[in-house]
């Protein structure tokens, strides 16, 4: 019944009756034969072997779960502000390599929540798609907090300058005369939060990248009266004679 050498055992069980098991190996092979004489009910699944847990990783798992789900709830939150982005430029680079130019593009996104608080962020990606989320995901990671009074407009003057592109930003004062800039500088304000400001590039750049980088390099130079008040040693009152 089987070739070359086999090694045969009985096995006597209450179910299945008498049951042959063989052993046998054929030209380098090892291979398993099963042979029924008075039953052919199929064999009974094995079971797989559960890992056993100890309390430690029972814990880890409930801290696991509670922090995600504070981090959802905390996401989901009405009174959380609503991030405004707006999507400044967007190239196709190349990546030269020994297999050759490798492509890809790269986008430059400005976000802000209205209320004081903007960044940007460059992303990369396969595809444009790709490149805007990661840029977004860089922008919102990267807000940083602007002061400006409650009626939109910037406590005083300030100058921005990145390389040797410089962006002035000059406050209304007394006299609200909304924005006036261009439309890349105007972007920046309105995700912000500033209503009330006027802005001109005092140099002939144009690269998008340079002048937003310009322009939060300038925000991070705008302070509170509270601040100039307090390195002063002196009051607000006294401060605007």
């Amino acid at each position: 019944m089987f070739r070359g050498r086999a090694a045969i055992s009985c096995v006597n069980t209450a179910s299945h009756g008498f049951r042959l098991r063989c052993r046998s190996q054929v030209q380098g092979y090892q291979s398993f034969g099963l042979v029924h004489e008075l039953s052919d009910a199929p064999r009974k699944p094995k079971q797989k072997r559960q890992q056993r847990r100890g309390p430690r990783d029972g814990k880890k798992r409930q801290a696991k779960a509670a922090n995600e789900e504070e981090r959802r709830q905390r996401i989901s939150r009405d009174n959380k502000p609503q991030i405004v982005s707006r999507v400044i430029h967007v190239g196709k680079v190349s990546n030269q390599t020994a297999a050759g130019k490798i492509g890809s593009y790269r986008a430059l996104v400005v976000c802000g929540n209205q209320m004081g608080a903007g960044g940007f962020g460059i992303g990369r990606g396969d595809e444009v798609k790709d490149a805007l989320t990661n840029a977004l995901r860089k922008a919102e990671r990267d807000l940083v907090p602007i002061d400006f009074s409650p009626d939109g407009s910037l406590y005083h003057d300030i100058i921005g300058k990145h390389n040797s592109l410089q962006v002035l930003m000059r406050s209304p004062g007394n006299r609200p005369n909304g924005l006036r800039a261009s439309r890349l500088v105007r972007s920046i304000f309105e995700c912000v939060g500033i209503k009330n400001c006027t802005a001109k590039i005092l140099t002939k750049g144009k690269n998008p990248y340079t002048i937003v980088q310009a322009v939060f390099n300038g925000f991070g130079k705008h302070h509170h009266p509270d601040e100039f008040a307090l390195s002063r040693g002196r009051r607000i009152v006294r401060l605007y004679k």
